[in-house]
């Protein structure tokens, strides 16, 4: 490692390396380029680097991958995603929440037989702790760390469980450490509730949105979501897949993540849907999950859902997650009600 002044950044989001020596960059590692979110991130940290030479000239940046993701022990489920989202994420009777309870079952246990020994030792805890022996490994006395949504929860484990050893904290969409399942969940539905929201009310004033409906987008958005609830959306380009009230919200969810600079192309998707071709919607989908053309999805999404099903705190039986569910459904909003979670699995 070349000598720095003040220590190293660390952000456990993604498996980057910059190794800064003193003329400069010398060296960038990327562990896997064909995924958007690691090319992205790239690109953050390198910006942080060649648009501030103080930071240049003081600190390296270093990432590893956490427990149970990438290439540390890598939490893996049954490759195939399609049955957990053809069940309906918002339940209208019994029927439809069996199903849905029946689908993560399954993928529960399939992470069971293919992880079982590495699930119990996932959790923020345990990578705290290894993020203090990278702390060490590279010579530091002290912490210097970024972290974004859920770095913000591992910054905030190891700076509890080793305040000694924290020069300094960045925390960019914090989580709250103490906060309900139900709560978290619900304030993030609020969040992209907010950008659903803004993205509607633009659309409105925008006669070159594709989704304008004179003015009334949000309508036609309510419809064209209660038709994917009935009937799934054709695709044009994949007929033996379609659109169902899961993939709709999961297709929304993800395209909001891409903030105003997406709204032109999510409003096309929506028009698109609406005229009978849902493909593009169908993409974005695929996108929030991971999912491949084949069908099968990369391993973030199984370790997501590991580190929340350790983190998390207990959801109880199946009753008491009807019981959440109903009070979802109880808010007035869009996305209130229509929030992906973790497969967790109920008690009997």
């Amino acid at each position: 490692m070349p000598e720095v002044s003040q220590g190293s950044v660390v952000d456990g989001r993604y498996r980057i390396l910059e190794r800064i020596g003193s003329g400069g960059m010398a060296d960038v590692w990327l562990a896997d380029d064909s995924h958007l979110q690691r090319r992205v991130a790239l690109k953050v940290l390198h910006g942080w680097v060649a648009d501030d030479p103080e930071l240049r000239e003081r600190f390296d940046l270093v990432s590893f991958d956490p427990r149970g993701t990438g290439e540390s022990s890598p939490v893996v489920c049954d490759a195939n995603i399609d049955p957990v989202l053809d069940a309906n994420f918002s339940p209208r009777d019994g029927e439809e929440r069996a199903e849905l309870v029946t689908a993560f079952r399954s993928l529960v246990d399939s992470c069971a037989r293919a992880s079982g020994p590495v699930l119990p030792h996932v959790g923020t805890a345990d990578t705290a702790r290894d993020l203090d022996r990278l702390r060490a490994a590279i010579g530091d006395e002290t912490l210097s760390f970024v972290g974004q949504s859920y770095g913000t929860y591992l910054g905030t484990n190891y700076a509890s469980m080793f305040p000694g050893r924290v020069r300094s904290i960045v925390l960019d969409g914090a989580i709250d450490p103490g906060a309900s399942g139900d709560a978290v969940a619900l304030g993030q539905a609020r969040g992209f509730e907010r950008a659903l929201d803004d993205f509607l009310a633009d659309c409105a004033v925008n006669q070159a949105c594709p989704f304008q409906h004179d003015g009334r987008p949000g309508a036609a958005y309510d419809a064209l979501r209660a038709r994917a609830m009935r009937a799934p959306l054709a695709t044009l380009r994949n007929a033996d897949r379609t659109v169902n009230g899961t993939r709709f919200d999961a297709a929304v969810l993800g395209a909001l993540y891409a903030g105003p600079a997406g709204w032109k192309a999510l409003a096309q998707a929506l028009a698109d849907a609406e005229d009978g071709n849902a493909a593009t919607l169908l993409g974005y989908a695929d996108a929030f999950v991971d999912r491949e053309s084949a069908g099968t999805r990369h391993q973030a999404l199984d370790a997501f859902w590991a580190i929340t099903c350790l983190d998390g705190p207990p959801v109880g039986d199946i009753a008491a997650a009807a019981r959440v569910e109903q009070h979802r459904r109880d808010q007035p909003d869009r996305l209130h009600r229509r929030v992906i979670g973790a497969p967790r699995r109920p008690r009997e």
